[in-house]
C-alpha cells in the first residue's frame, strides 16, 4: 500500500466520513449527506458555496452567507441567535460536536416559538436577477463581498449557457483557479478531478513530498488512487479535517492519526 492511500485509510478510520459537499436543508441548517446533487439548484449552490468559501472559513462565514441568499434578505441578530442554537444542537445529535449537522435535517423552530425561517432554492436565474448590490450585501459574511457577487453574476450566466462545463472552460471563467475549478467539477459534476488545497499540500510537504505546482500535485494522488468519485471527495474532505484539527500552519501533533508518518 502506497502513503497515499494508507494515509486515506488512517484518516477515514480516525475521522469517519465527512459527508461532503454540505448543503441547507429546510430550516437552513447545514447537512452533510456524501451524494451527489439530486437538482440543479443543489448543484449550483454547491457551485455557490466553492466560489464563497475563497480565503474564508465555511462555518460560519459562508453557512450565513448561504442562509441570506436562500433568504433573500439578511439575518436579524436573533434569527442568528436561533440559527446557532440549532447548529450548536445539531452537532450534538450528530456526535460531531460540530455547528454543520451531518444529519439529514434538524429543526429548530421549537427554539423559539413564532419564528419560522423559510428559504427558496439558490438558483441561476435568483442570481441573475438579483441586483449586484444587493448581492453583496447577503453574502458580506463571507468576506470579499463585492468581489464574490461579481463572480456569483459570472458564474450564473456561464452556467447557463455551459450546463455540462469541462475544467478548461470553467478556468477561462474570471475568479475560477484550479482548485475552485476542481471543487466544481467534483462536488457539483460529480467528476473524477482531485482537490488540492493549502491542507493537502501542507500536510504532504510535511510527510516528504514536493511538487512544484497544482498539476502536479493533482497528478501524484491521481495515479495513487482509484479514479472514483467518491474517494476523490471523500480524501479531500478529510485533508480539511485533519488541517483544521491538527495540521495547522502551528502543528498540533498530540492526538493526530498521522503523527507517525511525518518526517
Amino acid at each position: 500500500m502506497n502513503t497515499i492511500q494508507q494515509v486515506y485509510n488512517t484518516l477515514l478510520k480516525s475521522f469517519s466520513r465527512q459527508g461532503w459537499w454540505p448543503l441547507l436543508d429546510d430550516n437552513l441548517v447545514c447537512r452533510h449527506t456524501g451524494r451527489a446533487p439530486e437538482t440543479d439548484d443543489e448543484r449550483f449552490e454547491i457551485v455557490c458555496g466553492v466560489i464563497l468559501t475563497q480565503n474564508t472559513n465555511w462555518y460560519p462565514n459562508v453557512t450565513r452567507a448561504l442562509q441570506q441568499l436562500k433568504l433573500g434578505r439578511t439575518l436579524n441578530e436573533k434569527e442568528k441567535e436561533i440559527l446557532i442554537e440549532s447548529e450548536i444542537r445539531a452537532g450534538e445529535i450528530a456526535g460531531n460536536n460540530k455547528k454543520t449537522a451531518k444529519i439529514p435535517k434538524t429543526n429548530f423552530h421549537d427554539t423559539e416559538p413564532g419564528i419560522t425561517l423559510k428559504g427558496s432554492p439558490i438558483s441561476i436565474a435568483k442570481i441573475k436577477n438579483i441586483k449586484k448590490e444587493k448581492l453583496a450585501q447577503l453574502v458580506r459574511p463571507a468576506g470579499y463581498y463585492n468581489q464574490k457577487a461579481e463572480r456569483l453574476k459570472i458564474i450564473a450566466e456561464f452556467l447557463e449557457k455551459n450546463k455540462d462545463p469541462t475544467r478548461e472552460q470553467l478556468l477561462n471563467v474570471k475568479g475560477i483557479g484550479h482548485e475552485t475549478a476542481d471543487s466544481i467539477l467534483l462536488y457539483a459534476y460529480n467528476k473524477p478531478f482531485f482537490v488540492i488545497d493549502a491542507y493537502t499540500k501542507r500536510i504532504f510537504e510535511r510527510l516528504g513530498y514536493k511538487e512544484d505546482d497544482y498539476d502536479r500535485w493533482q497528478q501524484r494522488f491521481m495515479k495513487n488512487l482509484p479514479k472514483d468519485t467518491k474517494i476523490f471527495n471523500e480524501y479531500h474532505a478529510l485533508m480539511v479535517e485533519l488541517g483544521k484539527n491538527n495540521c495547522r500552519k502551528k502543528p498540533v501533533c498530540e492526538g493526530c492519526p498521522i503523527k507517525g508518518m511525518c518526517k
